[in-house]
């Protein structure tokens, strides 16, 4: 049976909704509530190291794997959705279902943590110190910050921005209009186990999650290009049809950089390109046709597209509330 809070085509689902990014935007990450061993980040994560340990097994042939990856990734994203069906019919009830579901949504949107560490790492740029800078980009990106002169310290920053308008807002608003709660809990759940699958020892054992998360980002990537170019409409220093432009440039199997493309050609630059990261070494392509000498000041250029493109979504969520609400 289907709550009333299921999905967000309605006044109450966008009311959640809305809550949601008003909370996330002045309570941010909260690190000191994420680091404690009980929150649903680190009961799940501990519950996919346990699962790791048993299936993950490099003695097993190929096939025997994949069907275990297979395994996993059910008895992942099963109980998420699972959890997410008993919310939705205790919000059905009373109001602690309200409650929960502006705090799973709350945590599953995370936009204030971004422009926080990337306004930080702007205002250590600004100041000349390309020591702070590479200290403070550490939190946004896990590329070697040694590695990094001032240009790529500026685009990793730029970079991690239009990342969390798809990872930490698009795709959970995404998931949670056309889902509901069930489908914010599957996904999340999903791409913490794809994220593991790293350093996996099996290539076979992880190729269901990562196979079924790039699925999962199909939609969401080509919408926050989307967004980033809408957001570019109400900001003078950015162009909205470059961002469209780059953004259908990206090539395909290269899903994941269409919103970093987007935010290229809205911007004028040249981001991605060849990189550094601890033991190696990867050869990305260039995206965009803009100049790769980034500086502070285009870092705040991107924070301004952020921060319009979080107002757009949530302006969306309060027309959807005030419409259903006058009907």
């Amino acid at each position: 049976m289907e709550g009333p809070l299921s999905g967000a085509a309605g006044p109450l689902p966008a009311a959640v909704l809305l809550l949601a990014l008003v909370l996330d935007a002045y309570v941010g990450d909260a690190p000191r509530i994420r680091a404690l061993p009980v929150h649903p980040a680190a009961l799940l994560d501990r519950w996919i190291a346990l699962l790791d340990s048993r299936l993950d097994r490099s003695n097993r042939g190929s096939g025997v794997l994949r069907v275990r990856g297979w395994i996993a990734l059910i008895v992942v994203a099963g109980p998420a959705a699972a959890i997410g069906v008993g919310i939705d019919y205790v919000a059905a009830h009373s109001l602690l279902g309200w409650t929960l579901e502006v705090a799973v949504l709350v945590m599953a949107v995370a936009c204030r943590g971004t422009h926080d560490r990337a306004r930080h790492l702007q205002h250590a740029l600004a100041g000349g110190s390309l020591e702070a800078a590479r200290r403070a980009v550490v939190t946004l990106t896990d590329r070697d910050p040694a590695e990094l002169d001032e240009y790529g310290v500026a685009r990793a920053g730029v970079e991690s921005l239009a990342r969390t308008l798809d990872r930490g807002l698009v795709a959970p608003v995404l998931f949670f209009a056309l889902l509901g709660l069930p489908g914010v809990l599957a996904l999340w759940a999903v791409r913490r186990l794809a994220a593991f699958r790293a350093v996996s020892v099996s290539e076979a054992y992880a190729g269901p999650a990562r196979r079924v998360a790039r699925f999962l980002a199909w939609l969401p990537r080509r919408a926050a290009a989307f967004l980033i170019a809408a957001a570019a409409l109400a900001r003078p220093d950015a162009a909205a049809g470059a961002a469209i432009k780059a953004s259908l440039r990206v090539g395909r199997g290269r899903g994941s950089e269409r919103p970093i493309a987007a935010m290229a050609g809205a911007l004028g630059l040249a981001l991605g390109g060849p990189r550094r990261y601890p033991g190696r070494i990867v050869d990305r392509p260039w995206l965009g046709e803009g100049r790769a000498r980034a500086d502070a000041r285009d870092i705040a250029r991107a924070l301004g597209l952020y921060r319009v493109a979080w107002a757009l979504v949530g302006g969306v969520a309060a027309a959807i509330l005030v419409v259903g609400w006058a009907a």
